[in-house]
């Protein structure tokens, strides 16, 4: 009889350890999803390009040279926007330019002749006079090559100053903010 009521008693203790370690487990998944959006990985607006690397775009040794890759933002930052229904041709025809003011470049490893390159494109938060893009770009095995990220300011086309950001844009963005 003793055996029986020991059994019962760790049978019902495991079955409470059970129940703790599933709240701990639940209140951990809502601490770690609430640290995720305070990083702004929800904030975001995100698009994603392929490229194959041309022969004309390695050096010798068949890597992809360091200059290239800005030129590969660019066509990120190009179709991203297009994908958005606010191409370039659009701002420029609104009386905006939009040049280049700060670029950084982190290199991880080299892409090679031939590779089919994902170009991940990402905006992280709304436009003010500057737009800020964030870029990874991937090779076919989904290893980060290169990390980078461009400002650029809204220029009146006419006074050469700055400006705040078309309000149409602006509107489209806010959606995914």
């Amino acid at each position: 009889m003793f055996f029986l009521k020991s059994k019962k008693n760790i049978e019902k203790s495991e079955k409470n350890i059970c129940i703790l370690i599933l709240d701990l487990l639940k209140k951990l998944i809502i601490i770690a999803l609430q640290n995720i959006k305070s990083l702004n990985y929800f904030n975001m607006y995100t698009s994603e390009t392929k490229i194959r690397v041309r022969y004309g775009e390695t050096d010798k040794m068949g890597y992809v040279y360091y200059g290239i890759y800005p030129l590969y933002y660019e066509v990120g930052r190009t179709e991203l926007m297009r994908n958005f229904d606010f191409p370039y041709k659009k701002i420029e025809d609104m009386g905006i330019m939009l040049p280049v003011i700060d670029l950084s470049i982190k290199y991880h490893k080299a892409a090679i002749y031939d590779d089919l390159l994902l170009v991940k494109t990402i905006i992280k938060k709304l436009p003010g006079v500057r737009i800020t893009f964030n870029y990874e770009i991937y090779n076919e095995q989904n290893e980060l090559l290169n990390e980078g990220e461009t400002t650029l300011v809204f220029i009146d086309s006419e006074t050469r100053k700055p400006r705040k950001a078309p309000e149409d844009l602006l509107n489209k963005l806010k959606n995914y903010f």
